[in-house]
């Protein structure tokens, strides 16, 4: 995966009435959404799978430029080729993830093993906490904050005598404060 954020004067695809959602089967950017925050326009997308190997061994400034065309092709608008800036990160060259922001399970490995990530072991001795034990947001940040909290959850209410706490799987408690 090659992760790139790509930033523009103006939100030019909503003054043409687009969200900013780009899906494509060509080189770059298969998904792109929107990614604007206050008053930054920017879209956020991924060069996937043999697209990120391809393109891994070009430049930055080669990615953006063909980032700006395949926006070009989807808006048909002349701005879509003049970003302010653009970042991206190549997730293959990190020496710690070798390739991707967040591992993927195959098919039906969540629904026959998932409950097992989370269930505490050597009678509530250990417990998990992490993105993939997360039953909310599994794979990103969001989901490992909720993992720990759940889990430290945990921990407090069998410090208070709640054994139940450390033995059953790993679900939301009634009084987890949902996240805006």
């Amino acid at each position: 995966v090659i992760k790139f954020h790509i930033y523009y004067e103006t939100a030019f695809w909503k003054a043409l009435g687009f969200c900013g959602e780009v899906m494509t089967d060509r080189l770059a950017g298969s998904v792109m959404f929107d990614a604007t925050i206050e008053d930054q326009p920017a879209i956020v997308g991924f060069f996937e799978g043999s697209a990120a190997r391809l393109w891994s061994d070009r430049s930055s400034s080669e990615r953006r430029k063909i980032v700006e065309e395949t926006l070009f092709k989807a808006f048909q608008d002349d701005r879509a080729l003049h970003s302010s800036d653009y970042l991206d990160l190549d997730w293959q060259k990190e020496p710690f993830s070798l390739g991707g922001y967040t591992g993927v399970m195959g098919v039906g490995i969540m629904s026959q093993l998932g409950e097992d990530l989370s269930r505490p072991l050597w009678d509530g001795t250990l417990l998990w906490a992490g993105t993939e034990t997360s039953p909310i947001w599994p794979g990103y940040i969001e989901g490992a904050l909720r993992s720990g909290e759940i889990s430290a959850d945990r921990i407090i209410r069998a410090k208070s005598g709640d054994r139940s706490a450390l033995t059953t799987r790993h679900i939301l408690p009634s009084t987890y404060p949902a996240r805006e």
